[in-house]
């Protein structure tokens, strides 16, 4: 509970941040801590906050920044795969695959 006090004002604050550099440290830092809050009832919305934020990583502007969401997202997968939910896993895995796959604007994001 003390992490995730010290931490989710700046973290949450960053995923949003103007500057892509700070967008690619924060998403890094949320594979590090995801759900390290989480207990009881606040697990549930400590995992949509995070499914929420990994969206928008997936689909942000700036290719560096998809590239640092996808690896950020198959990190949790990998070590939080019984926590997420099948709906989760399912629109989460399908952007990788299906979006970054196809994008046209960046080979890093493609591979």
């Amino acid at each position: 509970a003390l992490l995730d006090r010290l931490y989710s004002p700046i973290l949450w604050r960053s995923l949003r941040a103007a500057n892509p550099k700070v967008r690619i440290n924060a998403s890094m830092v949320l594979s590090k801590l995801f759900l390290i809050g989480g207990r009881g009832a606040d697990l549930d919305l400590s995992l949509q906050k995070s499914v929420k934020a990994l969206k928008s990583l997936l689909q942000d502007t700036d290719p560096r920044v998809r590239v640092a969401g996808a690896q950020t997202t198959a990190q949790i997968m990998i070590d939080y795969w019984d926590v997420l939910s099948t709906q989760d896993i399912r629109i989460l895995l399908n952007h990788v695959v299906a979006e970054h796959a196809s994008d046209t604007s960046s080979s890093a994001v493609r591979s």
